[in-house]
């Protein structure tokens, strides 16, 4: 089974990037175009390992983060930064 990788990006080309590496990697790419999308998918798929994006609009990725990991459900999560 592959591993997924949830994105949370905001610049698109940024996603399609790193999107087209991971899947030639052998991942399953989960796509948030923003925090509080993140933190939902996160908490409905439980990815392997998040990207996070620490310039977000509304909520910034460090905030994000600490919700994330404040959660029973997704603090096990690995979140790394990605800016």
């Amino acid at each position: 089974m592959k591993n997924n990788i949830l994105i949370v990006e905001d610049n698109l080309m940024n996603f399609e990037i790193a999107q087209e590496l991971l899947i030639n990697a052998g991942y399953n790419v989960l796509y948030a175009a923003n925090a509080s999308e993140g933190i939902k998918i996160a908490k409905q798929k439980n990815p392997d390992l998040i990207l996070m994006d620490l310039s977000l609009p509304e909520m910034d990725g460090l905030t994000a983060t600490k919700i994330i990991k404040q959660d029973p459900l997704t603090k096990n999560i690995p979140v790394v930064a990605f800016t």
